[in-house]
Parts: structure tokens; C-alpha cells; sequence
């Protein structure tokens, strides 16, 4: 996957103008590679083979979320089918080097399906799984041998391993895979369980060992070597996972105290995802996953200051901070458009919206009555109170989904 890397982040010289065509010909090797082997009989390396596969698609240009869920399910299966779900300490003849390799494969596994179920929108698969897999060791790849009897105690998780990042993402996914489940319930979930999912999602990220999480260098963020992309990733993904869960409350948490928590989580979440855009290379910016990110952190921000208008909010400074931040957001955007069209789909969309809340003036003032860039006139103009009579405000805000079909495909 080493051209991925260079296709995304950077060519060397000797890789210039190739990097992308070698990535597609590793893609379509994989898939070839699969369709010679019997996936059923599962032979040794089907699942890494499969993963590889998996892991090429993730990182295709183009939105391919539905059918990476899809590939993720038939991981999942052809795990089950090899034991992958059940501890190899079961099993006597698996040796420790055999069992510990084991473990790290189905978590591996686990990850793809919290990924690809929360990326696409669906109910993951693994939670109707019973596995008793444990957790690998946070130990060196020089401490296994195939000859090892035993294996060594795991080291703190602040001790940088080869498997210490596997340990962190299978935590934060976990919970993360928990909000798939959640807005795939067909009935009726108390806020109680947002909070427990809340909580789990807080406390996974909250352990993070320092070198894994995101550390400013002034007003910079590095992201330059491999280590930086790992953690900067991770990070994102938590940020995005938080807004996920708490969207749909987020115009609640401004009318009752008690969804307030809701508010908070998405407008913090989606203010830090920007501020990571910053330290983004242009390059960046082919992925459709960091545009849906990046759209989706401003869309929860325009969002918010259109609330506050509609109730009147006199915080005028808070407001001026978040319009701050989406116009410098979208300056970024009108940069990248020059190598990226996509990024100048964004920014014509972003434009408009932002503008719309700037200061009117006089002579503007007929022109911006009617703000047909970012109009929410689905809702209610009307509202007496979160427990009166007149509900429509309240329910369609917390119905909405802001994953509009004009943004989510960017």
C-alpha cells in the first residue's frame, strides 16, 4: 500500500505521475487474486487478501461507501469461517506466535466493520457476532518468535508498539461502530443511551496514549510523516463519530437544558475538525472521505448560527468566532479548487451560505431577506415552548438529517 500512501500524501520523484496507476493495478491485482481463490474454502491469506482488497476501495476517489459495507460483510463471514471470532487458546495446537497474529487479524476485522457500517450508514454485522477474542498485546514484533512458549505481559500503552495504534482504533471503534447500531434502530432510543454511547466514545479517546493524539505546534498542525497521518486520522474519525451521534439533538440542546450536552458535543467537535483543516495539504482533498469531514463540520456550524438567529441569540460574539472560522474554511476550499474539482464544487456551495450571515447593510438588506443559499424553510417559523403547543420547530429540527444529497456525495 506504500503507493496509496504517496498516491494520497505526496509523490516522490522517482514515483511522479505513476503512483496512482500502480495504486489502481494493486486494486484490481487483489481483486483478481480473489476471484482465483475460493473465498469459501478459505485458504491462508483469504482474509488478509480480503482486507488489502477492502482497504484499496476505502481510498478510491470516489464515494464507495455502500459497496466497501457490502465487502465488509463478506470479510466478517470468511472470519467466522476460519475461527477468527473465537480465542485460539481454545485451541492447544496454536501456538502463542500463531494465537497472538490470530487476534490481531480479527480485530483488524472488527475495525473494517465499525468503519465501513458508520461511513455508509448501516447496522454493523460483528454486533450479532458472539466472539471471545481477546485483545492483543501491546508488545514489540521482536518479542514473537514461532518458537515462543509463552507470551510476554503487554507494555503500557504509552510505549509505542506495532500494534499499540491496532489497540487505540479497535477501542475508538468499537464505540464508534455502537452509533451505526444506534441511528439504525427502527424504535424509539432514550437520550440515556446517547450518553452511554457518549461516555464510551469520550473514554476511548480519552486513553489514547499522548503519542497518538493530535498536538498543535503553535497555531500549526504537523501532518508530514506517517506517525502524523495515523493520529491525525484517529483523531478525525472521533471527531466525526461525536458528531454523528449528536446531530439530530443539536437544535434541541438550544431550546431544553437537557439535550444541552448534545449542542455542545457537535459544535466543539465540528469547530476542532476545522481547525484541522488548516494543516491539510491540497492533496488531501481527492479523498471523498475527508470532503465529507470537512462538509459535514460546516454544515453543523451553518447550521448553528442559523439557529441562533432564528431564536434571536444575543452572544453576537460567538457567532462572529464560528463565521470566522467558516470563512477561513472556505478560503482553504477556493485554494484546493485550482488542483481538485471537487474542492471547487464545495467552495461554490460554502460561499453563498457563508455570506448569507455576514452583516447586512443597507443597500443589501432587500437582497438578503430572502437567503435562498441556506434556507430552512421547512421549519416552523413558530415556536411557544419546548413543552407548548406548537411542536413543528422542535420536531423537524430534531428529524433533520444535514447529510443533504447536494453535500454527502463531495
Amino acid at each position: 500500500l506504500t503507493m496509496l500512501s504517496f498516491h494520497q500524501f505526496g509523490e516522490p520523484p522517482e514515483y511522479e505521475g505513476v503512483s496512482e496507476s500502480l495504486f489502481q493495478l494493486y486494486r484490481i491485482r487483489t481483486a483478481q487474486c480473489l476471484l482465483n481463490g475460493d473465498i469459501a474454502k478459505c485458504f491462508p491469506y483469504t482474509i488478509e487478501t480480503l482486507r488489502f482488497n477492502a482497504t484499496a476501495e476505502l481510498n478510491r476517489k470516489d464515494d464507495n461507501r455502500r459497496g466497501l459495507w457490502i465487502m465488509t460483510g463478506v470479510i466478517v463471514r470468511a472470519a467466522i469461517n476460519m475461527g477468527y471470532h473465537r480465542d485460539p487458546s481454545h485451541s492447544p495446537s496454536i501456538s502463542p506466535f500463531h494465537a497472538e497474529y490470530r487476534r490481531r487479524v480479527w480485530l483488524s476485522v472488527l475495525i473494517m466493520d465499525d468503519m465501513a457500517s458508520f461511513l455508509g450508514g448501516f447496522p454493523r454485522m460483528g454486533s450479532a457476532v458472539f466472539s471471545d477474542t481477546m485483545e492483543p498485546r501491546n508488545i514489540h514484533d521482536w518479542e514473537l518468535s514461532e518458537h515462543s512458549t509463552s507470551l510476554p505481559p503487554s507494555r503500557p500503552m504509552e510505549e509505542p508498539t506495532a500494534t499499540t495504534y491496532l489497540i487505540a482504533k479497535t477501542r475508538l471503534f468499537r464505540a464508534i461502530g455502537r452509533i451505526a447500531d444506534f441511528n439504525n434502530t427502527p424504535n424509539f432510543v432514550s437520550y440515556d443511551t446517547v450518553r452511554e454511547i457518549d461516555q464510551a466514545l469520550y473514554n476511548s479517546y480519552d486513553s489514547f496514549p499522548s503519542h497518538l493524539k493530535v498536538h498543535k505546534e503553535g497555531s500549526t498542525i504537523p501532518v508530514k510523516t506517517a506517525a502524523d497521518v495515523s493520529r491525525f486520522s484517529l483523531c478525525s474519525m472521533y471527531h466525526r463519530a461525536m458528531c454523528a451521534l449528536h446531530r439530530k439533538f443539536m437544535a434541541k440542546g438550544r431550546l431544553n437544558g437537557r439535550f444541552k450536552l448534545s449542542h455542545d458535543r457537535c459544535l466543539s467537535s465540528a469547530l476542532t475538525i476545522l481547525d484541522y483543516q488548516v494543516a491539510l495539504e491540497p492533496s488531501w482533498y481527492k479523498s471523498s472521505l475527508t470532503r465529507q469531514v470537512l462538509t459535514l463540520a460546516a454544515m453543523i456550524l451553518l447550521l448553528d448560527l442559523e439557529l441562533a438567529r432564528r431564536f434571536n441569540n444575543t452572544d453576537t460574539s460567538s457567532s462572529i468566532d464560528v463565521l470566522q472560522i467558516l470563512e477561513r474554511s472556505c478560503d482553504l476550499w477556493r485554494r484546493a479548487k485550482d488542483s481538485y474539482e471537487e474542492a471547487g464544487r464545495v467552495h461554490e456551495i460554502l460561499a453563498p451560505m457563508i455570506s448569507s450571515f455576514r452583516p447586512v447593510t443597507a443597500t443589501t438588506s432587500a437582497q438578503t431577506e430572502v437567503r435562498t443559499a441556506f434556507d430552512l424553510q421547512r421549519f416552523s417559523p413558530s415556536f411557544t415552548s419546548f413543552d407548548g403547543v406548537e411542536h413543528s420547530l422542535e420536531k423537524e429540527m430534531s428529524d433533520m438529517d444535514i447529510d443533504w444529497v447536494r453535500i454527502s456525495y463531495y
